[in-house]
């Protein structure tokens, strides 16, 4: 006899409001929006950052790959942009699926940092060679063409398993720049971060005006834009971790790595 299982998705969040508003709500759903203020509301501890836990049914789901949504609204009654997340839906325990080794690996390239790029489609991009595993730990060398401009671009990786199954892909953000000049090594020369690491407030020390400000999560999604006030950021609401820095200036752009603690 079939037994059903129930999954219970812990979710945790760890968002800050770019209002900077006080967190008050939260809300999530599954695969269709059914509008902002009209989904599933979420328990939250008030806040400037939340990190919670949630604790999210699968009751009524069908079985299969779903999309889990949450997002939040702040003490003025803003709705932020919505986290999302892939889940999969498992009914019947002896159906559950077991490991299958990794046997090759894809990837393609697409412009601009964490938006997905043109997908030449599953099993057509350009082959990685592998070596099969359950668990792969590969350092890929990834040519650039000579042709290729200058600026930034996504990386998107995905695996094949032995019954020839593809991943979903993972992507990450990159830059490309020609070979540097006296000009470019003067501008990046031009430019300080500190402190790095940072916790609470960046200084940007810069002998040039800028444009632009760009912060990139390490998976290159945008989590700040500033066109001004560059001397002093604001990066209490991120997440720790690894980001990139897009300075942009009239004379051209310089990134730097920013660890945040």
């Amino acid at each position: 006899m079939m037994k059903n299982i129930l999954y219970i998705f812990i979710i945790c969040i760890l968002y800050s409001s770019n209002s900077w508003g006080q967190i008050t709500a939260a809300e999530y759903f599954v695969d269709s929006d059914p509008g902002v203020g009209s989904a599933t509301p979420l328990t939250v501890i008030p806040g400037d950052t939340i990190d919670e836990s949630f604790a999210i049914p699968s009751t009524g789901i069908p079985e299969g790959l779903h999309v889990l949504h949450i997002r939040v609204k702040d003490d003025d009654g803003n709705w932020s942009l919505f986290y999302r997340q892939h889940f999969y839906v498992l009914k019947d325990a002896s159906s559950a699926p077991t490991s299958k080794p990794i046997v090759a690996a894809e990837y393609f390239i697409g412009a601009n940092p964490g938006v997905a790029g043109t997908d030449p489609g599953i099993g057509s991009g350009t082959a990685l060679t592998v070596t099969s595993g359950d668990i792969i730990n590969e350092v890929f060398n990834i040519p650039i063409s000579g042709s290729t401009a200058d600026g930034d671009y996504t990386l998107h990786i995905r695996v094949k398993d032995d019954d020839g199954n593809w991943s979903l892909y993972y992507k990450g953000a990159f830059t490309v720049r020609e070979a540097l000049s006296l000009d470019d090594v003067l501008l990046a020369k031009s430019i300080t971060l500190y402190p790095n690491p940072v916790s609470d407030i960046l200084t940007i020390d810069s002998k040039i005006p800028l444009t632009k400000v760009e912060i990139y999560s390490i998976l290159g999604q945008k989590v700040r834009e500033i066109s001004s006030g560059f001397n002093s950021i604001l990066l209490s609401n991120l997440s720790n971790g690894i980001y990139i820095v897009r300075l942009q200036s009239e004379n051209g752009f310089v990134t730097k790595k920013l660890i945040k603690k």
